[in-house]
């Protein structure tokens, strides 16, 4: 009997050297997976991802991440409300308003896209937020040509959503 109960003692002694799982997960590091599944092209992936993070807290950057794997999944309408959201929660996101930018004139609001473009350069100057800013102004004013009296080309599509 005192054999099986030092038995059991240092059965229960071994327990407490295994570390114990952190049951919630933390936001940043839902963003950090998120951000390198859409890198790597599972942008459905990387929306469960930053839902996760919405969930526990990570505020208009998970919004803004919700938005940008839309836009990327083409799903412009609910890309737009939820970067429209975070530029609420935090204007100070320059990504958040680039990406708006994004969807804006790529559902042909040229001159909204042009203001979301300004802004983000405002905060960051970055030369795909500078390029997009340049498409926006070139999409809202198309340039006619002297010898045909038709508008030129169109414009590029804007940089990928950063």
């Amino acid at each position: 009997m005192a054999r099986s109960a030092a038995l059991l003692v240092l059965a229960l002694a071994g327990c407490g050297a295994a570390p114990i799982p952190d049951p919630a997960p933390r936001p940043a590091d839902r963003l950090a997976e998120g951000r390198a599944l859409l890198a790597a092209g599972d942008a459905e992936g990387a929306l469960r991802a930053y839902r996760t993070a919405a969930v526990t807290g990570a505020g208009g950057s998970a919004l803004a991440s919700m938005g940008t794997a839309n836009l990327a999944l083409g799903r412009l309408g609910q890309a737009e409300r939820l970067l429209r959201r975070a530029v609420e929660a935090d204007p100070a996101h320059a990504a958040a308003w680039n990406n708006l930018g994004v969807v804006l004139l790529e559902t042909g609001r040229e001159r909204e896209a042009e203001a979301a473009f300004a802004r983000a350069l405002s905060m960051r100057e970055t030369e795909p937020v500078r390029e997009n800013l340049v498409l926006a102004g070139a999409a809202a004013a198309p340039v006619v040509t002297s010898e045909t009296s038709t508008p030129a080309a169109e414009p590029e599509r804007p940089a990928a959503p950063r």
